[in-house]
């Protein structure tokens, strides 16, 4: 699963979050922001933490939220500008396969997906 190899890829990152709230699309993303993530918590005690507490999809975009904990502003900084361009880009990738894609909207519901992948009126997938 995917999931669970970004998951154990970045045990620092990942310490108290066991899954995601999106669909596969964004792997690249995310495992590219919980790499940075980790690279910055490598340079601290055990004491001192960034930790990822949800990851998800919210209005077509990417989510990605973090507790801090004694870190330097200026890796803070670092840490939520790199968030906020993983999340800026979300918003041109498919959620479900990765490819180009474009923010959709149906109902009340707003997705992010390739031509293939649009309007199908589905969620995140509860059979990962």
């Amino acid at each position: 699963m995917w999931e669970t190899e970004i998951i154990e890829k970045y045990p620092k990152t990942f310490r108290v979050l066991g899954y995601f709230e999106c669909n596969e699309g964004w792997k690249d993303l995310i495992d590219e922001v919980s790499a940075k993530i980790e690279a910055v918590n490598n340079k601290y005690p055990e004491s001192s933490y960034i930790n990822a507490v949800q990851v998800k999809q919210k209005f077509g975009g990417l989510r990605y939220y973090v507790s801090i904990e004694e870190i330097d502003s200026h890796d803070v900084g670092y840490i939520y500008g790199i968030i906020e361009q993983a999340e800026k880009r979300s918003i041109s990738i498919c959620e479900f396969c990765g490819a180009p894609a474009k923010v959709s909207k149906w109902g009340y519901n707003i997705e992010t997906a390739c031509d293939e992948h649009s309007t199908t009126g589905r969620r995140f997938s509860m059979d990962k």
